[in-house]
């Protein structure tokens, strides 16, 4: 007996819990954080239908999200996510302030932008848009539960509004569980600590300035 499509149009849930299967085995074998990571990437890339996509994990003592896997990206590319100021978790300036990933995290909800050439929000990281070959991105925070660990940025070489696969991986509250758990393991073990954003000056001025979002 064959259960109903999990996803419309895309992945049956059989096959994201054996997805959480290979992930749990990979972080049970002590495989390395960018193994785990990488691993994560390519599942988000195979099972929802994405052309890139990257792992990235908040780290206190920098105040940035960083890399720790990635599929279809070149190592330039985590080479610059990973050198501490490009994406910083609270840059200075106005709260809307910093990349996607950044407001992903902060914000704990998902950004979608169909078209980064045509984006005023994406202007500044539009030169690795055009060196990578994307033209649009979504970002998803990764959570357990009210905590969040870091983000999965996922970008398409084409131009377009999310399919439903990925409207559904961009809903963190209302994402199946199968789908959460095989996508926050390797962040929740990785890095010596997770970042908690009361720890940072930046999270009391923009909960004091920030307005109420449905």
């Amino acid at each position: 007996m064959t259960g109903s499509p999990y996803l419309a149009g895309g992945s049956s849930y059989r096959q994201w819990l054996d997805a959480l299967a290979d992930i749990t085995r990979a972080v049970n074998n002590d495989q390395s954080e960018r193994e785990v990571g990488d691993l994560i990437a390519k599942t988000c890339t195979r099972l929802v239908g994405v052309d890139r996509a990257i792992v990235m994990v908040a780290e206190q003592d920098r105040n940035a999200l960083r890399a720790v896997g990635a599929s279809g990206l070149s190592s330039d590319f985590m080479n610059q996510v990973n050198d501490g100021e490009t994406i910083k978790i609270y840059p200075e300036g106005h709260e809307l302030a910093g990349s996607p990933s950044s407001r992903v995290f902060r914000e704990r909800r998902s950004i979608s932008i169909p078209d980064v050439q045509n984006s005023t929000e994406f202007a500044p990281w539009l030169q690795f848009a055009e060196a990578e070959g994307y033209r649009a991105m979504f970002a998803v925070p990764l959570l357990t539960g009210n905590e969040a660990l870091g983000t999965i940025a996922c970008y398409n070489d084409t131009v377009g509004q999310l399919n439903g696969p990925q409207r559904e991986l961009a809903r963190p509250y209302r994402r199946p569980r199968c789908v959460s758990a095989a996508i926050v393991p390797a962040a929740k073990s990785s890095g010596p600590e997770h970042y908690r954003p009361e720890s940072h000056p930046g999270h009391a001025q923009q909960t004091a300035g920030a307005s109420t979002r449905p």
